[in-house]
């Protein structure tokens, strides 16, 4: 009898343990109201304010040697970066985007201050975050003034980042690293084909072409993935083993293997519709086969209907839309910012009828995103927006301001602002 009952309390005892060490259930954040999102965009009077609250970070900035990432709310302080990490871009971008917004001056000199120190992270390490560092601002920079000097940097940036396309699996495969074993591939590098994409354009060398090409060639057949409703979504990262065929699908930042990890979802739709749209606006009709052409505009469709039906009613995703503790997750407002600039371009991709649902819903995310739940309104913290994540497996700035999301934030506004001042693009919408 005293055996079993020294069982009973020591399964009580384990089982208690266990309990006691799960975290405590993230708390809950609310979903828009329907009437804020029924209420028209005011976008000349959204930009203002979110270049207002841009300025309270440069004015807490002074180190331009250092790159704001966050906020550290423990200690109610900046994130600050040495520059070769791969959100370092994102800060300068959105002084770029800033200046293309109001035509400032005083913007572009805010920008400048970083160009050379991210210039010297193109030889300093290898990555293949170079698109993300250096054409989302140099390249930005050169759109804008056409300074040579950024003009030169980014095509030194291409050349760089070709040194990481396979010519086996022919791919941009991520920067090798002493603790990862094989090749292996993140569906993040579809948006640095823009930085390729640059390249050729300004030298015409069809290397650059041929990279993009294979590289979402190689996309389209390895990264996107069918769920048991036939939804199409995206994987985060592949790893191939030396001789095999077949990848291993890894978690990556995502809540498991196949999991839709909300960004990636979001870099799916921004980067196939970027590529569409890109090859639509070029006078280059090799710069892209017909055929691939197509499957990023079909998958861009697939990805951003898989995310209007299964994300909250306001838009902002969850970090993960299959994690398992929802409500009681953190969202990701920058992944909500991706796909709403993709859904836009996806809108200017298609027919104004069979676009128009996407352009809607990104006005819908504009308008959850500029309420008093994620746009920020104290002066204490020096961000646009909050509630973003950058990655909840590696413990990384989860719920919080990010560069990142008020970078994707400002291009948000800047495309429909663009898209606002012609009347003939943008559709009625009941």
């Amino acid at each position: 009898m005293k055996q079993i009952t020294g069982l009973i309390f020591t399964s009580f005892a384990i089982l208690f343990l266990c309990f006691s060490c799960q975290k405590a259930p993230f708390p809950a954040i609310p979903e828009v109201p329907q009437h804020v999102l029924d209420k028209d965009i005011k976008i000349d009077k959204l930009i203002q304010k979110s270049l207002e609250r841009l300025h309270l970070l440069t004015q807490s900035t002074s180190d331009s040697s250092l790159v704001p990432r966050g906020w550290d709310t423990e200690n109610q302080k900046l994130i600050l970066d040495k520059a070769h990490v791969w959100t370092s871009g994102f800060y300068p971008a959105s002084l770029w985007m800033a200046y293309d917004l109001s035509q400032d001056s005083s913007w572009e000199e805010q920008a400048r201050r970083y160009t050379y120190t991210l210039a010297e992270q193109i030889y300093a390490y290898q990555t293949h975050d170079l698109g993300f560092m250096i054409y989302n601002s140099l390249g930005k920079g050169y759109a804008l003034t056409g300074d040579s000097t950024l003009r030169m940097l980014c095509l030194m940036a291409a050349d760089e980042l070709m040194k990481l396309f396979d010519v086996n699996k022919k791919a941009i495969k991520t920067a090798p690293r002493a603790k990862e074993n094989g090749l292996n591939f993140i569906i993040d590098n579809l948006i640095n084909l823009e930085l390729l994409h640059f390249a050729y354009e300004e030298g015409g060398e069809t290397r650059f072409q041929e990279a993009i090409q294979h590289h979402l060639t190689f996309c389209l057949n390895e990264f996107l993935k069918k769920d048991h409703s036939n939804a199409t979504y995206v994987v985060h990262q592949l790893s191939f083993e030396e001789g095999q065929e077949e990848p291993i699908v890894l978690a990556g930042q995502g809540a498991g293997q196949y999991s839709k990890w909300s960004r990636g979802q979001a870099w799916g739709i921004y980067g196939f519709s970027q590529r569409y749209l890109a090859v639509r606006e070029s006078p280059d009709t090799t710069l892209l086969s017909k055929e691939i052409a197509q499957k990023c505009l079909h998958a861009a469709k697939a990805l951003a209907d898989q995310w209007i039906l299964n994300a909250p009613s306001d838009g902002i995703p969850y970090w993960d839309f299959e994690a398992q503790m929802i409500p009681h997750e953190p969202k990701d407002a920058s992944a909500a910012c991706v796909a709403a600039c993709g859904m836009l371009m996806l809108y200017e991709s298609l027919p104004p009828e069979e676009g128009k649902r996407y352009y809607s819903y990104a006005e819908n995310i504009i308008k959850a995103l500029s309420s008093d739940i994620y746009f920020l309104q104290t002066t204490e913290i020096p961000f646009i927006l909050n509630h973003s994540t950058l990655s909840v497996p590696h413990e990384i700035d989860i719920d919080g301001p990010q560069t990142m999301a008020d970078y994707y934030w400002l291009e948000a506004l800047w495309r429909y602002k663009n898209m606002e001042m012609k009347e003939e693009v943008k559709p009625h919408i009941p």
